[in-house]
């Protein structure tokens, strides 16, 4: 889970702001996530001990990642070095608290039916979270930049596998404060 922004459209950490359900942002993807997927690496900027402390209490292991500067790339980068011999990934943003857990859930079905690399897709849109099996590795562990692994997806079209959901929390960050009200489904 990607947790290493630095919230800067938001003006404060929107990944510690509560929502409508008394739990804060980054708590309620870390839920989500941790139902489907038994081991969670979220992936933080230096100096976050609060944030550290909120997804350590959902026993999801956190990585610190020194060059969070350098873009969400990098970020994706420590994940898959935190967890480099699993057999694939599903990436996840901890500003998007409203994917269904069913959603990633057939993400994960789908890697483990043997698609290399799964997206969903809702009103003809590809959102997140997205997944790559273990022989994406190396190209993975190659990206740089703020558009995380996006070109890698375009690049790879067509091996991508597209997973239509109605599920328009794939669709759907919390980037300004407006969004934490305005977004909620």
């Amino acid at each position: 889970m990607l947790a290493a922004g630095s919230s800067k459209r938001f003006g404060s950490d929107k990944l510690l702001q509560v929502l409508s359900n008394n739990k804060t942002v980054a708590g309620t993807s870390a839920k989500n996530l941790k139902q489907v997927m038994p081991k969670v690496v979220a992936v933080i900027r230096p100096g976050d001990a609060r944030l550290e402390n909120e997804l350590r209490s959902f026993d999801i292991r956190v990585v610190v990642n020194q060059h969070a500067e350098n873009g969400m790339a990098s970020s994706i980068v420590a994940g898959i070095m935190a967890s480099s011999a699993a057999d694939g990934w599903l990436i996840a943003l901890a500003d998007m608290p409203w994917v269904k857990p069913e959603t990633m859930r057939a993400l994960k079905e789908k890697l483990l039916q043997g698609e290399s690399m799964v997206a969903p897709v809702c009103e003809n849109r590809r959102g997140n979270p997205v997944g790559f099996s273990r022989q994406w590795k190396e190209e993975l562990l190659k990206l740089q930049g703020d558009h995380g692994a996006r070109d890698l997806l375009i690049n790879s079209s067509e091996t991508l596998y597209k997973y239509n959901t109605d599920d328009r929390g794939i669709l759907l960050d919390i980037d300004y404060p407006s969004d934490l009200y305005n977004k909620e489904s």
